[in-house]
């Protein structure tokens, strides 16, 4: 492996075990666990990376899907805010609000990750 490489992977390593340690610290890490959102994000960024890619290998795709999740995490949020709007209870706010900022964080995360493989 080429120096760079082993700062990609420490890097991106320490960068989850940070976000995982603070979820673990603050509360239930199973708050932190949509699985829709997660693939709804991951799959849309990926496959609008793919239409989007045109040369470069891993890395080439990593950069065309790094600005592809940006938007999957837009519509992700905006399909998340529709459904809590429709079922809107003052009792099941705070859970809806949670669930719709969901596709956020796994966006940051992957895009954040993206990055660093593409820099």
């Amino acid at each position: 492996m080429k120096a760079n490489t082993i700062h990609i992977v420490l890097g991106i390593l320490l960068f989850i075990i940070a976000i995982t340690g603070a979820i673990l610290c603050g509360s239930d890490y199973q708050l932190f666990i949509c699985f829709p959102s997660i693939i709804f994000v991951v799959v849309v960024g990926g496959s609008l990376g793919l239409a989007s890619y045109r040369s470069g290998g891993f890395v080439g795709y990593i950069k065309a899907c790094k600005k592809h999740f940006i938007a999957a995490v837009i519509l992700a949020t905006v399909i998340e805010i529709t459904k809590m709007l429709y079922g809107l209870s003052y009792d099941s706010l705070g859970a809806a609000i949670a669930i719709f900022l969901m596709p956020l964080f796994y966006g940051i995360i992957l895009y954040c990750i993206a990055d660093a493989i593409s820099a």
